[in-house]
């Protein structure tokens, strides 16, 4: 009897941590390169959207950082339009803070160089390479 009840006890106790879990895929938008590794990439699954970047941090150091917040098709053209926004404005040196979701910000900072203009991303600690448009273009599949 014994026996019996620590089997159903396990089984319930087993099935109950199964339904905890959910998987969701992640899909690709958009990848950009510099050589073998990533600088940036966005990823989107049913319910989320992942912003995967490298870069440089406070202390000099290259470091992989990311940012998630929730959203749909919707929320990755408003973003691709800020990101042009800022990139095609008149100002030489101009950033703006986009809040996502819940307390995420992302930082986009415009700079010109030789009369080119680039935008790079970051968190407050992290900050990209320069992304000029067409990386842009590319990073968000269109």
């Amino acid at each position: 009897m014994k026996k019996l009840a620590m089997v159903f006890l396990l089984a319930l106790v087993a099935s109950v941590s199964f339904g905890q879990i959910s998987i969701s895929q992640q899909k690709t938008i958009g990848v950009i390169r510099n050589g073998g590794s990533e600088d940036v990439s966005i990823s989107k699954s049913e319910q989320s959207i992942t912003i995967k970047y490298m870069g440089i941090d406070e202390e000099r150091k290259w470091n992989s950082d990311f940012v998630k917040f929730q959203g749909g098709e919707k929320e990755i053209d408003q973003l691709y339009n800020a990101f042009l926004q800022v990139l095609e404005s008149e100002e030489k040196n101009s950033s703006v803070d986009i809040t996502l979701g819940e307390g995420t910000t992302l930082f986009i900072e415009k700079t010109k160089v030789m009369g080119i203009s680039y935008i790079t991303l970051g968190n407050g600690k992290t900050k990209t390479r320069p992304l000029n448009k067409n990386q842009i273009t590319k990073l968000f599949g269109r």
